[in-house]
């Protein structure tokens, strides 16, 4: 049974009278959606859609996804624009909607889920659920108290998604505990020229421990990568060349300093 959409999320109606323009900008640095309009309703825009920008008075341009996509189907109810993109609208529209629904499934009904065969031990429910969830919610937060196996949850999810590679970023202080959990829960051995492999058939872990400058060498190929925040700036162009495809983020609040 299909529950209904919030109220925030229904089909805008068109309008007879309209504030600006709406249009989808896909460019090579990123897919946007673009406000062109009164002065006052792009001010608004670009306190509602984090990271906005757009040159002139009444131009706010924010980034396209389902998040903000969500808050700019409730914004054209207050403030209605002229939708000049509208099959891309309409395409965004209905890929929102899934995934509120999906949302909305997993909290009226948790749903207990064991891991994939690759990880080695056993979740209690309570991490059964919060697995289920970060699988249906691709970002997300789980904020369970210290010492309730976030860690834990966090090495389930990535052996059960198989998204390689992955990469976990943790404070520094907690990167033996990281290595120590991935040795317990994945089938790894540590390598005694540093970085942790798994076997030939198994997956293989790299543990980042120095810059590239220390290093010189290049990454060697691995399904995980470890590193800690302080080490986030000098690897960073290395790391977007991995193309990495999911990213655990321990202590995710150390982000607010920015790259040290």
């Amino acid at each position: 049974m299909s529950l209904p959409l919030p109220q925030y999320l229904a089909m805008p109606h068109e309008a007879t009278e309209t504030f600006g323009t709406l249009r989808r900008d896909d460019a090579a640095r990123g897919n946007f959606w673009v406000i062109d309009g009164d002065p006052q309703v792009a001010v608004m825009a670009k306190r509602i859609f984090p990271g906005s920008q757009g040159r002139g008075a009444g131009v706010a341009k924010f980034s396209a996804n389902r998040r903000t996509f969500a808050d700019l189907v409730w914004f054209l109810h207050r403030w209605p624009l002229k939708i000049e993109s509208r099959s891309e609208f309409d395409a965004a529209y209905r890929e929102t909607v899934e995934y509120v629904q999906q949302r909305q499934a997993a909290n009226a009904s948790p749903v207990c889920m064991k891991p994939d065969v690759v990880f080695k031990g056993v979740l209690r429910p309570f991490q059964e659920e919060g697995l289920s969830w970060s699988l249906t919610n691709r970002r997300t937060l789980i904020a369970d108290e210290m010492g309730l196996g976030k860690t834990v949850q966090g090495i389930a999810f990535l052996a059960t998604d198989q998204s390689w590679p992955a990469l976990v970023v943790a404070p520094p202080h907690l990167i033996l505990h990281w290595k120590n959990k991935l040795s317990e829960f994945l089938e790894t051995t540590e390598d005694s020229a540093g970085p942790l492999f798994a076997d030939e058939n198994g997956l293989k872990v790299c543990l980042i421990s120095c810059t590239p400058r220390v290093m010189k060498a290049p990454l060697p190929k691995a399904h995980i990568y470890v590193i800690h925040y302080l080490l986030l700036k000098s690897w960073r162009e290395h790391l977007k060349e991995l193309n990495i495809q999911r990213i655990v983020f321990d202590e995710i609040q150390e982000l607010r300093c920015g790259f040290r």
